[in-house]
């Protein structure tokens, strides 16, 4: 699993939210353009945080050339996001469900939410609209597969 979070640090390197880089210590960072561009910030440091706690549900499971059918599928997915503004935030979080957890990395912006991680052998991409619509798909090098599952991930009280 630290390989494919080692991939995704360094496309968010390359391409991080705005204001964002990869710092040294794995955590998201950005230069601030203050002080000669050498302050770091990460997500804990950020001027906007906002903790994430949701309850996800999926309905419908979907397997690649088997079509969709009703499921039962549930999922808590838990981190942290922070930016310079609440419009666009760096994330992390870990997404539990009965087989296990996933650390996750990606975007919030505008209320949406883009996150991906997982191993290289099943690589994990969970996608949420800002009514919390949820998308969550995993593809396999085995095979290759995909499995996808619609649903809901709400706020969690």
């Amino acid at each position: 699993m630290r390989g494919a979070v080692a991939v995704i640090a360094a496309v968010m390197a390359a391409c991080p939210p705005a204001g964002f880089a990869q710092g040294n210590a794995g955590d998201f960072s950005g230069r601030l353009s203050g002080n000669g561009g050498n302050a770091q910030l990460g997500i804990r440091q950020a001027p906007v945080q906002d903790e994430i706690a949701l309850s996800c549900r999926f309905g419908i499971e979907c397997l690649e050339a088997e079509g969709c059918v009703a499921g039962g599928f549930s999922a808590t997915l838990d981190g942290r996001a922070g930016g310079m503004d609440a419009q666009s935030m760096t994330v992390q979080a870990e997404l539990a469900f009965e087989a296990g957890t996933v650390e996750m990395l990606g975007v919030m912006d505008s209320g949406a939410m883009s996150l991906s991680g997982g191993p290289f052998e099943a690589r994990h991409l969970l996608t949420r609209a800002p009514d919390g619509a949820t998308r969550y798909t995993v593809h396999y090098t085995d095979g290759p597969m995909v499995v996808s599952y619609l649903g809901q991930c709400e706020a969690r009280q």
